[in-house]
């Protein structure tokens, strides 16, 4: 995909030093399921940005709830077209080809602004919430929370939350310098009923989908060879574990994905990988994401995830393979 890439000063800013008024768990718990319930049960369109690094993307989102269903279309502004288009819990993408569709794949990880898990109580075993000061985001006046870590393994996530509705309208994650190294934002955003029924149906033929997926297999039938992570930061739980075949690659590749509710990061092992690429760990940076890589022998370890640098390269030093 191509992107739009900014020396972006207005948007790559300090966070919000203002002061703050730290909430209980159970204030905390009850004001973030009225954000996640917003962000699902509201109806609303716009455009939003989404910063990583020195990278902009804009996308064109329209959401509706009839009481019983969400509808959302979600298109990209920039490069490739691709289309993400749900009903209920089916998310289908759409594209012309199948680089389109592998775009909208990508696109799918990070549904702003429903990047509060379902259930989002448990965060507070791993984060403290605090509000924050008034601020107005694409017309309309929010109110700013922040979701820090009670470690140092993880970023903090500030959510600007429109007055009314409770809609998260601007999300910004945090590293521990209080600099934002990840942004969405509303540019434009109208709230209420969507009229315009035709607004969900797809612009393309060719779809690919995304959700709901195979049943997972269960987590215990992996156990026996799945390999010991030493060094997991708490509140991570492991999601999934599969054996994917990936072109290029002479045998399946490993997945285990591992989630806290709102942070993930994904282990990939890949046998017989090392002898055609370097020996010396590999390291990438883009926005939040990090990824760090290692030779163990004939097997590459590499990790995936929205950690800080840090975190990600404890965790995959401390990956041991079994026999």
């Amino acid at each position: 995909m191509q992107r739009r890439v900014f020396a972006w000063s207005a948007w790559l800013v300090l966070a919000p030093a203002w002061a703050t008024s730290p909430l209980s768990d159970g204030e905390a718990q009850q004001l973030l399921k009225r954000y996640v319930n917003a962000a699902r049960q509201q109806s609303y369109s716009g455009a939003y940005l989404h910063q990583a690094g020195g990278t902009v993307e804009s996308y064109r989102l329209t959401h509706s709830h009839d009481g019983n269903t969400a509808r959302e279309k979600r298109e990209s502004l920039d490069g490739v077209r691709w289309e993400l288009i749900r009903h209920g819990h089916e998310l289908i993408a759409y594209g012309a080809d199948a680089q389109a569709l592998l775009e909208a794949k990508l696109g799918a990880q990070r549904l702003f602004p429903e990047l509060l898990p379902d259930n989002p109580a448990e965060l507070t075993t791993v984060y403290a919430m605090r509000q924050l000061e008034h601020d107005r985001v694409a017309s309309y006046d929010c109110s700013w929370i922040a979701l820090e870590p009670r470690d140092n393994a993880r970023y903090a996530y500030h959510f600007c939350i429109e007055d009314k509705t409770s809609l998260p309208i601007k999300i910004s994650v945090v590293n521990g310098r209080r600099d934002v190294v990840e942004q969405f934002a509303f540019t434009q955003l109208t709230l209420g009923p969507v009229r315009d029924k035709q607004a969900f149906r797809p612009s393309f033929e060719q779809q690919h989908t995304i959700s709901p997926e195979r049943p997972p297999v269960h987590l215990e039938d992996g156990r026996a060879d799945r390999p010991d992570i030493k060094v997991i930061p708490a509140g991570f739980r492991l999601m999934r574990d599969v054996r994917r075949t990936i072109a290029g690659r002479h045998q399946p590749v490993r997945h285990l994905v591992y989630s806290d509710g709102l942070a993930r990061f994904s282990v990939f092992i890949e046998p017989g990988a090392s002898n055609a690429r370097s020996r010396v760990a590999g390291y990438f940076v883009r926005g939040a994401l990090r990824a760090y890589s290692r030779p163990v022998g004939d097997t590459l370890i590499t990790v995936v995830g929205d950690l800080p640098d840090a975190s990600i390269q404890t965790i995959a030093n401390s990956v041991q393979l079994k026999p």
